[in-house]
């Protein structure tokens, strides 16, 4: 019985080994591979949130700086054959009045393949703004501002939506601002579509 229990113990540390040996021969195949290198020219630079992929595998995020204005970018990479990758700007962020800079989250999509996301800054108050990106027949895409926080007009309104957002069921965006609110510590928010492309806002 001793044998055999002994037996037993000296098939686990074995078996144990092994695979330690095989983790080990995994991880040592592995190897990094670099899709993009931000900075070229007006590309963007500082990218501070995870990626999305649609259904055909190409990847979409935003970049926190660079671009056009260097006020941020959302960008496309495209597998491109070979291992190689292609990056697209779909939109420069532009620092006009009315859009929105230095988005720090990454984005999200809805059913039909609009993408949506935040921006820290600008928008109409430069309290910060949540942005749609609609791809055109063309292979454009279209920003339109969904909404402009307005902290300083109105003091229980949010101001700097940080973070990425959330759709539910029926089509309502919700997220979270950075400061703003009543007490000046930051807000949960709710966007409804209101009918003819504009959304209502309300402080949750």
């Amino acid at each position: 019985m001793r044998g055999k229990t002994l037996s037993i113990g000296l098939r686990a540390v074995l078996a144990i080994i092994a695979a330690t040996l095989f983790v080990t021969s995994t991880w040592a195949q592995t190897h990094e591979q670099v899709l993009h290198s931000f900075g070229n020219g007006t590309d963007g630079t500082s990218p501070q949130a995870g990626l999305i992929v649609d259904a055909s595998g190409n990847l979409y995020g935003t970049t926190f700086l660079g671009g056009t204005y260097n006020n941020g970018t959302v960008f496309e990479l495209t597998p491109a054959g070979g291992g190689s990758w292609t990056e697209t700007v779909l939109h420069n962020f532009n620092n006009n009045g009315t859009d929105g800079v230095y988005p720090l989250a990454g984005l999200i999509f809805d059913a039909v393949g609009n993408l949506y996301g935040t921006t820290e800054a600008g928008g109409t108050q430069y309290d910060g703004t949540v942005f749609e990106l609609s791809p055109g027949q063309g292979g454009g895409w279209t920003e339109t501002v969904l909404y402009s926080f307005n902290w300083n007009g109105n003091n229980t309104d949010g101001a700097y939506p940080y973070a990425s957002l959330i759709f539910d069921g029926a089509g309502n965006l919700y997220g979270t601002t950075y400061n703003g609110g009543t007490y000046g510590w930051g807000t949960v928010f709710e966007l409804t579509p209101a009918g003819g492309g504009s959304w209502t806002e309300k402080v949750l």
